[in-house]
């Protein structure tokens, strides 16, 4: 099984990266929470928005969307499909 090793990931990526790594999946994280608002309730943060079709979200994966989006590069390209609104999102925010 996996054992997470702190300061190695940090020797090897470097403070700035694990940061934004975080900042990602909040953003991510973020952008399922505004889905399941407009479904539920027809709004987000006072915004009315109708949308009629599914949504099928991916909370919970948001490690798996931004660990994979992280080693790609700016002309690498992500292929969705069922609850693929993380991999999108994470792979919007390369910087």
């Amino acid at each position: 099984a996996y054992v997470s090793d702190v300061a190695a990931q940090r020797a090897t990526y470097g403070d700035d990266a694990i940061r934004r790594i975080g900042r990602d999946m909040i953003l991510v994280r973020e952008f399922e929470l505004m889905l399941n608002a407009i479904k539920r309730e027809g709004s987000y943060l006072g915004v009315p928005y109708t949308h009629l079709g599914p949504a099928h979200l991916s909370i919970g994966q948001e490690a798996a969307a931004v660990g994979q989006a992280f080693t790609l590069g700016a002309v690498d390209k992500v292929f969705g499909s069922h609850r693929s609104h993380g991999e999108v999102v994470a792979k919007g925010l390369l910087a």
